[in-house]
């Protein structure tokens, strides 16, 4: 995915900004659902994600067991 910031400039350094993935689980034992959100916001961005000229892989390695 290519994500492009259309926060204007003044703007950019007054909020946590980035991406949430909102997974939904099935519990083996008793099947039912359950819903976890992971975060990728600019806390854990390689560079500064506001200030990019090129583009940077964004990855982040996420505990889903628990």
């Amino acid at each position: 995915m290519n994500v492009k910031t259309d926060i204007p400039l003044e703007k950019q350094k007054t909020g946590s900004y980035g991406i949430k993935f909102t997974l939904e689980f099935k519990d083996e034992k008793n099947h039912d659902g359950i819903i976890r959100d992971y975060i990728l916001d600019e806390d854990r961005m390689v560079d500064n994600p506001y200030n990019l000229i090129y583009p940077t892989r964004q990855y982040a390695i996420f505990d889903i067991d628990s």
